[in-house]
């Protein structure tokens, strides 16, 4: 069937929380805020946590940073750099930049995790259907996206108020209708495809998510737990998944395989939420001092903090970009998470 773990695996952790957290968001009271407990479960404990699992990843990854040195080791200094810069043109400059970059890693997760899932069916990843695939995921994303734009302000936002440009409202509608040819256009070609597998209760996961979280409510709590568990819970079990199949080719030691399977993951999880929570610490208490007051900064003071605070978050951005792209034997752990289960050919085409 071409499941990235297995059916249950698949099911509850990367397919699932998209449809399980557009429930959730469907029962709140419109407009409902988003309450303490919930921001620590779906930003702390998933969404922070998320971007340290970049550690297992790269870094503590048997070999990984040998693989490409430069881009891990010079990265972080290079981001730190790019922050920093934009921090010292302004926090309104800051923001922006940084949530167009976070909207295009969010939306390029959802098309990426499609296109592993194409891999692991053994299909082609530049064959016409594959094209006609890829365009949907990428109408799931960005038609509620544009319909955001053209109607603002909203009860919630990606990171502070003004981070988006607002559009005129008929760029949503057309944004909308424009999603909805795209995915009957992929519907059609996808019926002489086969039958319906993974990759397709991927796109309806992530249509669903993104169209409930977006356009469908319109409440801070609503759109946090959509947009926080549909991204993060699936990327923490890929990067348990892709460690698991590292540790078992050079493993480091019984320990650190445990932690990637069963029970062992909460293993996995614990360092990531305490460094998150730390993290969240510091940006509370140095920065917005909303619960912890920490010492006054002058301005450059608070452009070096600002810039520091973002670097974990943006390098996850960046290595993202990389780690994941199925670039052979050298990457091995992805490579054998996708190795396609079986070979078919689809819309008058040869398998991959």
């Amino acid at each position: 069937m071409g499941w990235l773990v297995s059916a249950r695996v698949d099911g509850l952790f990367i397919i699932g929380p998209g449809l399980l957290a557009a429930v959730f968001a469907l029962a709140l009271p419109v407009g409902a805020p988003c309450p303490p407990w919930l921001w620590v479960v779906a930003v702390l404990c998933v969404d922070v946590a998320h971007v340290w699992a970049t550690l297992y990843r790269v870094y503590l990854q048997p070999g990984e940073v040998r693989r490409r040195p430069a881009l891990y080791l010079g990265g972080p200094v290079a981001v730190f750099t790019a922050l920093l810069a934009l921090a010292a043109a302004g926090p309104g400059v800051f923001w922006r930049v940084l949530a167009y970059v976070a909207v295009f890693h969010f939306v390029r997760q959802v098309v990426g995790i499609g296109m592993l899932y194409r891999a692991r069916a053994g299909l082609s990843p530049t064959s016409p259907d594959a094209r006609w695939e890829r365009g949907a995921l990428y109408a799931v994303t960005l038609g509620p996206l544009l319909w955001w734009h053209s109607s603002l302000p909203r009860p919630f936002v990606w990171f502070v108020d003004g981070d988006f440009v607002a559009l005129p409202q008929a760029i949503g509608s057309i944004g909308l209708v424009g999603c909805g040819l795209v995915l009957v256009a992929h519907l059609a070609a996808r019926r002489r495809g086969g039958p319906l597998g993974p990759r397709d209760l991927w796109l309806a996961s992530s249509a669903v998510a993104w169209g409930v979280g977006i356009v469908a409510t319109d409440g801070d709590a609503a759109f946090t737990v959509t947009n926080t568990v549909a991204h993060g819970v699936p990327y923490l079990v890929l990067v348990a998944a892709v460690s698991r199949h590292r540790w078992t080719v050079d493993p480091p030691g019984p320990a650190f395989h445990w932690s990637f399977s069963g029970v062992g993951v909460l293993a996995m999880l614990a360092p990531l939420v305490a460094i998150a929570a730390v993290e969240e610490f510091a940006w509370d208490a140095l920065l917005w001092k909303e619960w912890v007051v920490g010492p006054e900064l002058s301005t450059a003071g608070a452009a070096v903090v600002l810039a520091l605070l973002a670097t974990p978050q943006a390098t996850h951005y960046l290595l993202d970009g990389y780690i994941w792209r199925r670039a052979g034997a050298d990457n091995a752990g992805l490579a054998r998470l996708v190795a396609p289960t079986r070979v078919v050919g689809e819309s008058g085409r040869g398998g991959a």
